[in-house]
């Protein structure tokens, strides 16, 4: 990074904007992450980094699509190198972490470049990784021109039901498309009618949201639980104290001297 000729033109607010992008904790393993320059700016300091991102973004380190909050680093991949065809095939739990949007085609398109110029094992796994991708894009793709043609004959074109629910006070905004991703990934997505009602369950653990998030995916979990010391669901007070109150029951009542009832 230190001998890219971009990298060492950039001023020194630059080079930490860049740095931080490259590092940043949402940062998925593709180069791509939702995120949006006044929240970047505020991470670093205030509104003066802004600046700072942009001398990025004109150099062409890293692109930007503000409608979608999409950031696409071109050479991370350069920097951050698959070790093994294995890492190539996790990939695919990137893609449904990265806004749907002209960044994110471009990202498959290059990152498929990418991995048939490694050796053979590394191309070969790569479609394993974007099975599930390129087939949605297709599909979306499809959907558009359908709509298309509806608009010329006059008709009018389907609702899609957004998977951002309407405004739920509290919600983590990313988090929830953390959320909605991994429901996606394990074949489990939240239907539309449910979409709101999860929100609002997510938005309940306030400052533990990511947490809880991260808790579901690394057990493999369907719902979303309070946290625990051990990291596993609590369980509800009111079985807990029903169970465990016997301090009140009389056994020998009802029972003769004999033993018999």
């Amino acid at each position: 990074m230190w001998n890219d000729e971009k990298f060492r033109t950039l001023s020194t607010e630059g080079k930490l904007a860049f740095v931080l992008l490259l590092t940043h904790p949402h940062m998925t393993a593709l180069g791509a992450m939702r995120a949006t320059i006044p929240g970047l700016a505020a991470e670093l300091g205030g509104k003066g980094f802004a600046e700072a991102f942009r001398e990025v973004f004109a150099k062409g380190l890293a692109k930007h699509d503000e409608k979608a909050s999409c950031v696409y680093l071109p050479r991370f991949l350069k920097y951050n190198k698959p070790e093994s065809p294995n890492v190539v095939k996790a990939w695919v739990h990137s893609i449904d972490l990265i806004p749907e949007c002209s960044l994110k085609s471009e990202l498959i398109q290059e990152v498929k470049g990418y991995a048939e110029a490694l050796p053979e094992a590394f191309g070969k796994a790569l479609p394993e990784a974007f099975a599930k991708a390129m087939p949605n894009q297709e599909q979306e793709q499809e959907q558009e021109q359908q709509q298309e043609r509806r608009k010329k004959n006059g008709a009018v074109a389907p609702v899609v039901q957004p998977e951002v629910p309407l405004s739920v006070q509290g919600l983590n905004e990313e988090v929830w498309q953390r959320w909605v991703a991994y429901r996606k990934s394990i074949g489990k997505p939240l239907r539309p009618v449910s979409l709101n009602a999860a929100a609002v369950d997510l938005a309940k653990h306030g400052a533990n949201q990511a947490a809880v998030v991260e808790q579901s995916v690394a057990q493999g979990w369907q719902g979303l639980f309070p946290l625990k010391g051990d990291g596993k669901p609590t369980k509800d007070a009111r079985f807990s104290a029903a169970r465990s109150d016997f301090s009140n029951v009389d056994y020998h009542k009802g029972v003769n001297p004999d033993g018999s009832f």
